[in-house]
């Protein structure tokens, strides 16, 4: 994709895969398109400026070039003219526009940026390939700026450029250097054949640095499809390649490999279809990417069925809406910034989110109580709610329920981690309950009205951190970004509990800071956010407070 900056602002141009021209810009066959997605999206250039003070090129930055001269084009307020940025030197950092769109262009250094074709088609040079490859904070920084001005089909063309992104930056150099050198080899589909064909790459796997014995084993093992699948697939298998290295997997056989290679390249087409239907957001590959969907659900939630889950509350009385000294709760509020959420856990491959979820809201209203944090027992919430009928029999990692851990926290009170590790992750085995030093008790919990997300939005603010369950598959390939995806065919499948700590707006999209307990290398240092206001992902329908 190449990018434009209009009236200081940067305004993407067009790809190849999105619009399928190509070099047929340059001849006139390809007309219209490039116009309209001028008005894809919108960053302000300082905003550009403040994402690259973040990264290597904070001491570069008198190396970028502004070139004025007038153009045709229009940003979102329809004003045309403009400068075009570009990196002088020998690589470009951020491509020009071609002047089949923009008329001929005579300066040289114009030229430069150009280069010989329509540059930064699906090329290194592109910037969006370059956001992929910044850091996340600087990433983050910049999509989180954006602005988009589009509709109807310009959203279909806007979707469809997204999702040729999400499947071209897949991975990060820069994350897999710990791992050791001559890992950009795997980068470009040409050297990666040769290290297969060569034998190079028994060398390359056995140099890794900060890898186990067995995830180098698993890269061998990787290796011997070469020459079993089509040559087609030599992009994903280097794919692969990178993904059993970031991500340290350790699979024990050919046939597991095998099948897993095979998911993990239904995961990328998954991307690319939910890059595709929820723009505001970015997917990608993580560490769920060599699971299908079942496995998914099955070992990494951890809220039982929808039937299940209306058996255990349909006697609760929902709260009435909370009234509040504020007439109108604040337009954004996170408890993150006001020392009221504590770090962020991994449940592991237990389905015990549950627990998690309810155990993350109780610490959090011990530590807007006291000013300090705690680390309690997910442990003890687990084991001790374990088949009890007075907390909702609770299926250990085979799922439950938050209220049945937060009536358990209401009359027993929970002990610290230090007290009672965390070992279901591990094991998947739940030890009988213990008697333990207690902690903290919270004083009760309350059911919140359903869809009446505006409600909730005044509880977080006046209350504290709420429970809420939510369907987890489209986080499965969560990156970053607002989750606004379209309802499936068959609804919302309720199957993972959280924790709502904040909300707030981006452009003009309302959203639900939530924080998961899959670890910190997930999503958003471990947090997500979700569409707030049309109960995405079906977020408004159980809500839980808690009370100190």
């Amino acid at each position: 994709m190449a990018i434009l900056i209009l009236e200081d602002k940067v305004v993407g141009s067009f790809s190849q895969i999105s619009v399928g021209c190509g070099s047929k810009w340059l001849s006139g066959e390809c007309k219209g398109y490039g116009y309209g997605l001028t008005e894809y999206w919108t960053v302000s250039k300082e905003v550009l400026e403040v994402a690259l003070n973040k990264t290597s090129l904070k001491n570069e930055t008198e190396k970028f070039v502004w070139i004025n001269y007038p153009t045709k084009a229009k940003t979102c307020k329809g004003d045309s003219g403009g400068p075009v940025i570009c990196r002088l030197g020998k690589k470009s950092v951020f491509s020009g526009v071609i002047s089949r769109l923009f008329g001929n262009v005579k300066n040289s250094d114009v030229d430069y940026c150009i280069h010989s074709l329509a540059a930064g088609i699906t090329t290194s040079y592109s910037i969006f390939e370059y956001i992929h490859q910044l850091p996340k904070d600087a990433k983050d920084y910049i999509l989180g700026h954006v602005n988009f001005c589009f509709g109807g089909t310009m959203r279909l063309l806007a979707a469809l450029l997204l999702a040729t992104v999400a499947s071209a930056a897949m991975f990060d150099l820069e994350q897999l250097k710990e791992f050791g050198e001559g890992l950009e080899d795997l980068f470009d589909k040409d050297k990666f054949e040769s290290l297969l064909s060569g034998g190079k790459v028994k060398d390359l796997i056995n140099n890794l640095k900060n890898s186990t014995q067995n995830t180098k084993n698993t890269l061998h093992l990787a290796s011997s499809l070469h020459g079993k699948i089509h040559p087609s697939h030599t992009e994903d298998l280097s794919h692969f390649f990178k993904y059993i290295i970031q991500f340290g997997k350790e699979y024990d056989s050919n046939s597991t490999v095998s099948d897993r290679f095979t998911k993990f390249q239904n995961s990328l087409k998954r991307v690319a279809q939910r890059q595709q239907e929820n723009p505001l957001a970015e997917y990608g590959v993580t560490k769920f990417s060599d699971l299908t969907v079942e496995e998914f659900r099955a070992n990494f939630t951890g809220i039982k069925n929808v039937s299940d889950i209306q058996a255990l509350h349909e006697d609760a009385t929902p709260a009435t809406p909370i009234r509040s000294k504020r007439s109108v709760s604040p337009a954004s509020f996170d408890w993150r910034s006001k020392n009221g959420v504590t770090p962020v856990k991994d449940q592991k491959q237990c389905g015990c989110c549950y627990a998690f979820a309810a155990v993350g809201a109780i610490e959090s209203q011990y530590k807007i109580k006291n000013k300090k944090d705690i680390d309690l027992s997910e442990q003890q919430a687990i084991s001790c709610t374990y088949e009890q009928s007075a907390y909702d029999n609770n299926g250990g990692c085979d799922g439950g329920s938050s209220p049945g851990v937060l009536r358990y926290a209401i009359d027993k009170g929970l002990t610290t981690e230090a007290n009672w590790k965390y070992t279901s992750g591990d094991n998947l085995q739940v030890p009988s309950c213990q008697s333990k030093p207690v902690a903290f008790k919270i004083s009760k919990q309350q059911q919140l009205p359903q869809d009446n997300e505006d409600n909730t939005a005044k509880v977080v603010a006046t209350v504290g951190p709420v429970v809420t369950y939510v369907d987890a598959d489209q986080m499965m390939d969560y990156k970053s970004g607002i989750l606004d995806a379209p309802k499936p065919s068959g609804g919302w499948q309720i199957n993972h509990g959280v924790l709502i700590v904040g909300y707030g707006s981006a452009n003009g999209v309302d959203y639900w800071v939530i924080k998961n307990s899959w670890g910190t290398g997930w999503g958003e240092s471990g947090f997500v956010r979700i569409r707030r206001g049309k109960n995405s992902l079906q977020v408004a329908d159980y809500n839980y407070a808690v009370y100190a």
